[in-house]
């Protein structure tokens, strides 16, 4: 007999470690950016400031990434998983699924049938130490059989 995955509704919020991995990324592009202008492979002041002007870009995209993340809650109800963003209306039943699983953090995909609708969420152990082994749990689980119809009078 094999059990459900238990319910569960985990909250999703900005994560400071992923901005620091983020930042970190970041100084490594401006780091391999210095060592290029001390090896002397910049031809000259030109090409020196469009490599700069690339870096700041991609450091103000990143900023920009991690400002926009989804916030809200990721919810299963045995059946089914829901996003509700953050002061906002629930986005209906969905699936969700890993992409990048790191035990205290996960890279997560729901998707909406039908609208098309794809949400990134990236879910931290620190954001409900408590309810991290469910939603780990939730996430791993195989998909539960179809909830039985209602019966209808």
């Amino acid at each position: 007999m094999s059990q459900s995955a238990p319910l569960v509704a985990y909250p999703v919020r900005r994560s400071p470690r992923l901005l620091s991995g983020l930042l970190c990324l970041v100084a490594a592009g401006l780091g391999g950016l210095l060592a290029w202008s001390i090896a002397g492979a910049a031809p000259g002041k030109v090409a020196w400031a469009s490599a700069l002007l690339l870096w700041l870009l991609c450091t103000l995209w990143v900023l920009w990434f991690w400002w926009q993340s989804p916030q809200g809650s990721l919810a299963w109800d045995g059946y089914h998983w829901s996003w509700t963003p953050s002061g906002g209306t629930a986005s209906g039943l969905g699936s969700a699924s890993i992409h990048l699983d790191w035990q205290h953090s996960l890279w997560v995909r729901w998707q909406a049938p039908g609208s098309g609708q794809v949400v990134w969420l990236w879910l931290e152990q620190r954001q409900d130490p408590p309810q991290w082994l469910d939603v780990r749990r939730a996430l791993l689980a195989p998909p539960a059989p179809s909830p039985p119809p209602t019966p209808t009078p």
